[in-house]
């Protein structure tokens, strides 16, 4: 099956012009290098500290995506840590889109935040 599949590819790829098979491959490898980067410019970095329950829960519902909130951020948010303990410091990564609905939602509950960087693209 394989010598098949190997014999119909050559077979085509002689009818093909060589500048066109040129441009095919440059052109899938192009495609293959843009699909996986990823770029986080403007994207913070956040260090949040809990003091009561309330806080602790509302950033583990967060991080589990249980509640509203979090799926109305969605992919936004990244938890570089998780919440696991009071008077404890969380982490998380946060997209520019999403950054001022979480703002909000962290200043309702009186989470004190910490910026650790502006841009983490840079």
């Amino acid at each position: 099956m394989e010598m098949i599949a190997s014999f119909a590819w050559s077979s085509i790829l002689e009818l093909m012009e060589p500048q066109t098979v040129a441009t095919i491959l440059i052109g899938a490898q192009i495609d293959c290098r843009q699909s996986k980067e990823i770029h986080y410019d403007g994207f913070k970095l956040l260090r949040l500290y809990t003091k009561t329950l309330d806080q602790l829960e509302f950033l583990q519902s967060l991080s589990n995506e249980k509640n509203q909130l979090a799926s109305m951020i969605g992919s936004g948010i990244d938890f570089w840590s998780e919440p696991k303990s009071l008077n404890s410091s969380i982490d998380l990564m946060v997209s520019p889109l999403q950054e001022k609905d979480l703002r909000k939602a962290l200043d309702e509950r009186q989470i004190q935040t910490e910026t650790l960087m502006d841009d983490v693209g840079r």
